[in-house]
């Protein structure tokens, strides 16, 4: 370009300006941002609120342990009145009298009074078949038949039991020292006056 020639003009051709939807007439873009900006008041307000709500649920968690420690605690009232029921239920089984025996009706007690009247004269029945008939009295039984008893020894024969013949002459030798020392004497006399042989010839019918 020569010196002093006009520059040339960016006008375009024609004289027209450029299009309104060029970059030179675009309004600059905003970009939008997605982080919310909170305020000190806010946060502290956040803080206070969630404060409030924990000392609701922590004051919810002690009323729930006071109601389990009541139910606990009448639990086990309730347990301790049971025990001393059932120990003083076990005393009275143990100190209780024995029932009363049932009562039963006048026909029924003439009816069983009949029937102990029955069993008793059967076993009087009973009894008195079973004991043996008293022994028959022998003539022997003056005591002074035997050779060497007299009156006195009689007297103390009967106070010891003997009271027949038969009876000295089923004596054994210790049965005729045990009674000689009863008698106050020595066994040696009764064997001497022969007390048992002459015992024993009455029974047999002879003579002492």
């Amino acid at each position: 370009m020569r010196a002093g020639a006009p520059a040339p003009s960016t006008r375009p051709r024609g004289g027209l300006p450029p299009p309104s939807g060029g970059p030179s007439s675009l309004p600059p873009r905003t970009v939008p941002s997605t982080a919310v900006s909170v305020t000190p008041e806010q946060r502290a307000l956040q803080l206070s609120n969630q404060l409030v709500q924990a000392r609701q649920d922590l004051a919810s968690a002690h009323a729930d342990l006071r109601n389990a420690r009541s139910e606990r605690d009448s639990l086990r009232a309730e347990l301790t009145r049971a025990r001393a029921r059932i120990e003083e239920l076990e005393a009275g089984e143990k100190s209780a009298p024995p029932p009363a025996p049932p009562t039963i009706g006048p026909d029924v007690e003439l009816k069983l009074l009949g029937r102990i009247n029955e069993l008793e004269a059967a076993l009087s029945k009973a009894r008195s078949a079973s004991i043996p008939p008293p022994p028959p009295v022998e003539a022997g039984d003056d005591l002074k038949r035997v050779k060497g008893i007299g009156p006195k020894f009689e007297k103390l024969l009967k106070a010891e039991g003997v009271t027949t013949v038969s009876q000295i002459a089923g004596w054994s030798e210790a049965d005729a020292e045990a009674m000689a020392k009863k008698l106050g004497m020595k066994a040696q006399r009764i064997r001497k006056e022969d007390w048992i042989g002459s015992a024993k010839r009455l029974v047999e019918g002879g003579s002492a």
